[in-house]
């Protein structure tokens, strides 16, 4: 055992000078495609590593062999100076090394806190049916210098308490375990054995009369620390209530404040809605649509009101649930410490027949009210306050699901986390909640492994940064150097200067006249406020705003996959679209932002998700549909292109990023759709992928094609677009037209 302990303290000095993961020609084949091709890497503590390549450079492939997803073909890695080899996710997770993957990791089916500790049920069933320890929620703007005293002195009554166990009970177990190990013993020689048993046997009878000796000077100092702690307590209570007293009086004073000055808003809104409409049906033709109109705009301003007033409520309940909860804390605290003070020997007779029990009569339960509290604890303990650990993952959106992964990832404090290309899946609120937590972990030492397309983020984020292409590190770059140039980083991506524009060079934004899709007073549970729009005959609209402006359930409107409360969407020969089914038969197609569970069949082939959008264009006599004709069109989409696979017929599960997005365009391109709405489509991709989507754009438009840009990145916007609309709260706020001196300060303040 000293020999294994001396080994350890060698390697933990180690990892302590250079760095805790070290991967030493790394080389992982599929078939004979090579993703890695002796890939070396080494991560330091306290450091944030960019990972960045081109879509199928091998990034997330070695992110994935470092967690166990895949086994690699070859090499070595070494974490902390010992062989890492783990077998799946969970095991690298336990190991000390986290993910949080590009594709959703959740399963929608079952709760969050179920979600959250899959594979680890067996903590909260059987031995752990019941808390051992209280769980300590405070809440964030808690004083912590509160504890301060009463944590000194338990500690103070620990040393003693250690020290007085130190030669009689824990000195008993530890002989009576190493007795029962040897007896269990057949390779020691039997004389041997029978020796160290004896001695053991000995060294067990005087640590029992040492107990003895001890046991009322134990138990007079485990009494008068406990009453200690006790008045402590009392104390605590009075100066945390009468904190909470002081902060309530302040808290109800602003609420006051922000409820009156709501009603006002509401009462204003009111009262200008009713003079504008005096006026409109005073002038107007059609006063039925001016009337619904005027609801419509009532009931949302009411809806606005009464949503206000809830989030006022819902912040005063949360300000008094924190209130309750800091006091049940405290309480909490006290008795963690008084756990600890009384806790028996995990050897003795007592806490075996505890197990025993537990074991048997709780083994096949597992405490859903402990496993809710934990999660619960551990969303609220990075700031995630709006997720319900007992409710299905199901009922929350993707962004609130990639908070989920990230919270289930960092509640196991991993030395290493890697982020695997998820910010694209994330509002502006959960990326800066993402980069804080980056943040915390390495100024608490640890490191993290940060996969982007995005050059500006990696940039700004990391420390470090390795450049992959083709399976191979091309580039190491160091901040602190002043190494980290975006040309440089490119070509070293790309291996090339890029040829060819980027955006686009043209700034007359010309195009037809010609009207091919229309929406009228679109309207759509809060998401679509009366929103009008045209799209022109070879003309790039888009459609910017917030994350939750309604932009995304408009492009879904205009496709027919959201039935509307109110409105019409009309196709350019004025009938309309009502449904999927129907948008396709008039030339539309649609790129959703989540292409991975709305956009594509992961579990089918590249060639049947292509092909599938085009069978009724080349079906005989609607009824036949030949498969020479299915391979003409998915034969040229793979070209034109370029989607790299080794046979149409791999799964699409297999490609990169940047493929799938190829793949979800070549459906619509293939079935000649001359309208496509596009949702995000250069999300998740490599910057040569983005470039070659916008000159499949471009040229698209040039052809007569006519396309909805819908996208949170405004520089593409402006880069694309002939026009721009810009949303808000599902309303159409400002609309700008291509120019050379539009820029994103003019856009912006018609966002927020």
């Amino acid at each position: 055992m000293d020999k294994v302990n001396e080994e350890d303290k060698i390697m933990n000095a180690e990892s302590a000078a250079g760095p805790i993961f070290v991967s030493t020609n790394i080389t992982k084949r599929f078939g004979q495609t090579i993703a890695l091709n002796n890939v070396d890497i080494s991560i330091y503590p306290g450091e944030i590593r960019g990972f960045i390549g081109e879509n199928g450079s091998g990034k997330s492939t070695m992110a994935a062999i470092m967690t166990g997803i895949y086994d690699k073909t070859g090499g070595t890695m070494r974490y902390h100076g010992r062989e890492w080899a783990p077998a799946s996710m969970v095991d690298a997770l336990r190991g000390g090394i986290g993910i949080v993957v590009q594709e959703s990791g959740t399963i929608p089916e079952i709760s969050v806190a179920e979600n959250m500790y899959l594979g680890e049920l067996r903590n909260f069933c059987g031995v752990h049916f019941f808390e051992e320890r209280k769980v300590e929620n405070f809440s964030p703007s808690f004083d912590a210098g509160i504890l301060t005293k009463f944590d000194e002195k338990a500690e103070e009554g620990m040393k003693k308490v250690r020290a007085l166990l130190k030669d009689g009970e824990s000195a008993y177990y530890e002989a009576k375990t190493e007795i029962s190990l040897l007896r269990k013993d057949s390779v020691t020689a039997k004389d041997e054995r029978d020796a160290k048993i004896a001695e053991l046997t000995k060294r067990a009878a005087a640590a029992k009369r040492t107990m003895k000796r001890n046991a009322a000077t134990l138990r007079e100092v485990r009494r008068e620390l406990k009453d200690e702690l006790k008045d402590m307590l009392a104390d605590m209570t009075e100066v945390l209530k009468d904190m909470s007293t002081r902060s309530l009086s302040e808290f109800v004073r602003r609420y006051n404040e922000e409820a009156q000055g709501y009603f006002d808003s509401f009462r204003a809104k009111i009262e200008e809605s009713e003079k504008k409409y005096e006026a409109i049906y005073a002038s107007c033709e059609d006063t039925e649509l001016e009337r619904r109109r005027h609801d419509s705009e009532v009931k949302e301003i009411r809806k606005e009101y009464a949503s206000r007033i809830r989030a006022l409520d819902r912040r005063h309940e949360g300000f008094l649930l924190w209130q309750k909860h800091n006091v049940r804390s405290l309480i909490n605290h006290y008795k963690n410490a008084v756990r600890d003070l009384f806790a028996p020997n995990e050897a003795s007779l007592r806490r075996k027949v505890r197990r025993g029990v537990l074991t048997a009569v709780f083994g096949a339960f597992v405490n859903r009210a402990k496993l809710n509290k934990y999660a619960q604890l551990a969303l609220s303990r990075i700031g995630i306050n709006n997720i319900v650990a007992g409710a299905p993952c199901g009922a929350y959106d993707m962004q609130d699901r990639k908070l989920i992964e990230i919270a289930k990832c960092l509640n196991k404090s991993p030395e290493i986390f890697i982020v695997d290309e998820t910010t694209t899946a994330l509002s502006e609120t959960g990326r800066a909640l993402l980069y804080k937590c980056m943040n915390d972990l390495k100024n608490e030492g640890k490191s993290v492994l940060f996969v982007s397309h995005d050059l500006d983020e990696i940039m700004d984020k990391c420390d470090t940064l390795t450049v992959l292409r083709d399976g191979n590190i091309v580039a190491n770059l160091d901040k602190a150097k002043g190494e980290f140039d975006p040309d440089v980083i490119l070509k070293a991506m790309i291996g090339r200067e890029l040829k060819g524009d980027y955006y686009r060079t043209d700034f007359d934004g010309s195009c037809g006249e010609e009207v091919v899709l229309r929406m009228v007073d679109g309207i759509e549970a809060g998401e679509l406020k009366h929103v009008s729009m045209e799209l022109h005959k070879g003309e790039i609209l888009g459609i910017g705003g917030l994350s939750e402006c309604g932009m995304h359930t408009l492009g879904k409107a205009l496709f027919g996959a959201v039935k509307m409360e109110g409105g019409f969407v009309y196709a350019g020969d004025g009938r309309p679209v009502t449904s999927e089914v129907v948008a396709m038969g008039r030339r539309i197609g649609y790129l959703p932002k989540n292409r991975d569970t709305e956009g594509l069949t992961q579990k089918d082939s590249v060639f049947n998700n292509i092909a599938i959008a085009s069978l009724n264009n080349i079906a005989k006599l609607n009824l036949f549909v030949f498969k020479s004709a299915e391979r003409k069109v998915v034969t040229r989409e793979v070209r034109d292109l370029s989607i790299k696979c080794n046979s149409p017929n791999d799964l699409v599960s297999s490609l990169s990023g940047g493929n799938k997005q190829k793949v979800s365009l070549g459906k619509w391109i293939g079935n000649d759709s001359q309208i496509l709405i596009l949702d995000c489509p250069t999300r998740g991709v490599d910057i040569g992928v983005k470039q070659f989507i916008y000159q499949l754009m471009y040229r698209m438009k040039t052809e007569g094609r006519s396309i909805v840009m819908i996208s949170e990145e405004l520089p593409e916007l402006i880069g694309m677009s002939d026009r721009i609309l810009i949303m808000k709260d599902g309303e159409v706020t400002k609309e700008f037209r291509r120019s050379p001196d539009l820029t994103q300060e003019q856009i912006i303040k018609y966002m927020i």
